[in-house]
């Protein structure tokens, strides 16, 4: 499916409802944005993030040492005000309105009323002074509930950012270190040219759009803002004669997903007018990237709007964006000329230590022969354009023909076909979703593997399946046996664990050229009293979650974990490290892998119960298809005994076919019945089982809280002899 057609059916879905991320521990700190999403190198200036579970953050975290900030300020979901300061705004806004209005105003507070106080903010300041236009934009803000953060941005934490004048330009990561460990990264972006936020508090209450900030802006600039519902920014730009202007929104590059909203991001709109309010530029989009970009070559001196927006009109809190406004003679910027000497170095080493053979365009379409294995690069000159290369093949022999296109960065949605005597032998024009690229939401790159029918000359033809071409539709073909090999990923990218419990961890497998094995893992750079549970990725599995617990107590330091994957390969072991990524959902369906710069490891403050599992000192529990097996676990409380818990279990998505059949206590001890279906025989997996107490609250009601994991439990469904 296009993403044009994509769009146009999500649009239909376009609701606003929250949901979190896949792999969140109950009550994980979490950011949805940074705002302004980034800063000039030496220069101090306040940033804001919004999140959930925020309360009491007391550090930040950047992945670049030169970067460093001081929390100065928290805020709450429900806003700056309490109830009883909320009230007393209410009513001093209506008295000031009555007083103009010629209506008697009688006082009739109680002492306790009077003594109430509004909070020092600069805003509730001489509120008599204030024009009608300022006392709406205060009441929209601090009284008018619709206009609150949705919960998961509803926490604001501001901070004090101080950026080293040697900081190397580029995207870096921003997290919050909390009581309860490490939030989520965001990107925070350093750059060298002078920057600029919207005036967004002057009209985010604003009833009617504004017309533009009048601030007159000059090339280069960052502009930073938020897009607010329904809501249009304007910027005033003055540019020269003569110049070559290029503009670049980055929305989608910031917060690649956003969970509730369609498409899954910030679709920004970017339009450029003259003084006379003509369109003069406008774009959607840069070729794939749902990003836009402008160039523009001005023609004559004066005053130019620069307009961005949302395409159809959505907007909140976490519709944060950065434009660059460049100008490329003055900035030396030239258009992005990456060429295959700096792509060849983004495959795998087995790839790309191929023979290789450079495409030589010819003007007629006769197959080009080359060597087999072999690494072309190539290109899609023109649209309709088909490349040919012949190379010989035996009999019986399987052959894997892969294109690295679109997960380089060229724009090539390629197709291939494999063909002998013209007749096609097999074709592929997409693969499925390639979780090593996680911010691909079209995965265009072909792939195919398959026998060959017969001894021969063979030939693959590559085309672009949108009927485009160009000299940026570049592509490597690899022709060669398969290359069994595995790639890793580790969700979240932040372990967050308390003193004796288990925190959940997910790992893709990403298992390549048919081959499916067993995998191993393991924890580096760790002390030994954490202890990896299930720590096996089964044959015909391509992701497993698992554990790690500890025992270590409590510390500030954050550690920086490796997660390592072994694996016995034709005979050889094949050690691969995991890559971080966080999960994040997509218009409220798709699961994307988003990476990471780093695995980080930190210590919550909560404390779980210290529970302990005892699986009769089996590694792996045995359940018959059809039957069902025991596990044995024990509870330990720090306040009081075990016998007395009111504990439940839940299996945590559990497979189909596998149930919790029945939980007794017996001599101290808890006994969980595992039940497998038939059809799961040979099945293997991890069971992760989560543990509630039922608490009595002084009001006599109970309530169910959760209180941790049991270490991860790998099972094996075994045939009935």
């Amino acid at each position: 499916m296009t993403m044009k057609k994509f769009f146009t059916k999500a649009c239909i879905l376009a609701i606003f409802c929250y949901s979190g991320y896949a792999i969140a521990q109950p009550n994980n700190p979490y950011i949805g944005y940074v705002y302004p999403a980034g800063g000039q190198t030496g220069t101090v200036f306040n940033v804001v993030l919004g999140g959930q579970n925020l309360r009491g953050a007391n550090s930040v975290y950047f992945s670049n040492r030169g970067i460093s900030a001081n929390i100065i300020g928290y805020q709450g979901p429900s806003g700056p005000l309490n109830f009883l300061q909320a009230e007393e705004l209410r009513r001093r806004i209506q008295e000031i309105r009555d007083k103009r209005a010629g209506k008697k105003v009688e006082d009739t507070r109680t002492e306790t009323e009077k003594a109430i106080k509004l909070p020092d903010i600069p805003e509730l300041r001489d509120l008599e002074k204030k024009t009608p236009r300022e006392l709406q934009q205060i009441y929209e803000k601090y009284l008018n509930r619709e206009n609150r953060p949705k919960p998961p941005v509803a926490e604001e934490v501001t901070i004090q950012v101080s950026m080293s004048p040697d900081v190397k330009p580029g995207d870096y990561e921003i997290r919050l270190r909390t009581p309860s460990g490490l939030t989520n990264p965001l990107i925070f972006q350093v750059g060298q040219f002078p920057e600029y936020c919207c005036s967004y508090h002057q009209y985010r209450y604003e009833k009617e759009n504004v017309d533009r900030d009048t601030t007159i802006l000059e090339a280069p600039v960052v502009i930073n803002g938020r897009i607010l519902p329904g809501k249009v920014n304007r910027f005033t730009l003055k540019l020269k004669k003569g110049q070559d202007i290029t503009i670049f929104g980055y929305a989608r590059k910031l917060i690649p997903y956003i969970a509730d909203a369609v498409p899954g991001w910030f679709q920004a709109v970017l339009t450029l007018y003259d003084e006379n309010k003509k369109e003069v530029a406008y774009n959607d989009d840069t070729a794939f990237d749902p990003d836009p970009s402008i160039k523009f070559h001005v023609p004559e001196d004066g005053i130019y709007i620069l307009e961005i927006r949302d395409s159809i009109y959505r907007g909140r809190e976490d519709f944060v964006y950065r434009i660059y406004v460049m100008d490329n003679i003055e900035t030396g910027i030239e258009e992005n000329r990456s060429d295959f000497d700096e792509k060849i170095s983004m495959l795998p080493d087995n790839i790309r230590n191929m023979p290789k053979y450079r495409e030589i365009e010819r003007k007629l379409q006769s197959a080009q022969s080359v060597p087999f294995p072999v690494l072309v690069s190539g290109c899609i000159n023109y649209p309709g354009d088909i490349d040919r290369y012949n190379f010989y093949g035996r009999a019986g022999d399987t052959v894997v023909i892969e294109v690295f296109g679109r997960r380089l960065g060229w724009p090539i949605d390629s197709l291939i076909r494999l063909k002998t005597m013209d007749k096609v032998v097999a074709w592929n024009d997409d693969v499925n979703q390639d979780f090593e690229h996680g911010l691909l939401t079209h995965h265009a790159d072909s792939y195919l593997m398959t026998k060959l029918p017969v001894s021969g000359n063979y030939t693959v033809e590559i085309s672009d399946s949108q009927n485009h071409g160009g000299n940026q539709y570049k592509y490597f073909l690899r022709i060669s046996k398969p290359l069994p090999d595995f790639q890793l990923i580790v969700c979240p990218s932040e372990i967050n664990i308390s003193e004796n419990s288990a925190s959940l961890i997910k790992v893709y497998a990403i298992k390549k050229d048919g081959w499916d094995g067993d995998i191993q893992l393991r924890l580096k750079n760790l002390p030994e009293t954490f202890v990896l549970d299930g720590p096996t990725i089964p044959e015909g599995r391509d992701s497993i979650r698992l554990t790690l617990r500890t025992s270590s107590r409590y510390t500030d330091e954050i550690f920086f974990p490796v997660l390592e994957g072994r694996a016995i390969i034709d005979g050889k072991e094949v050690v691969r490290t995991a890559r971080s990524a966080e999960e994040k959902m997509q218009a409220f369906a798709y699961i994307h892998p988003v990476p990471s710069e780093t695995l980080l490891l930190a210590f919550s403050r909560s404390r779980l119960r210290q529970l302990k599992l005892d699986a009769s000192n089996q590694s792996v529990l045995k359940i018959p298809a059809g039957g069902t097996a025991t596990i044995t676990c024990t509870a330990e409380s720090w306040f009081r005994p075990t016998s007395s818990l009111s504990l439940t279990f839940e299996i945590n998505n559990p497979p189909d076919g596998i149930k919790l059949k029945n939980v007794s206590f017996d001599g101290g001890k808890f006994l969980l019945t595992i039940e497998a279906d038939k059809k799961l025989a040979t099945y293997r997996d991890n069971l992760i089982i989560e543990v509630f107490d039922e608490i009595t609250q002084v009001s006599g009601q109970k309530r169910k809280t959760f209180s941790g994991f049991l270490p991860a439990i790998a099972f094996e469904v075994v045939k009935n002899e």
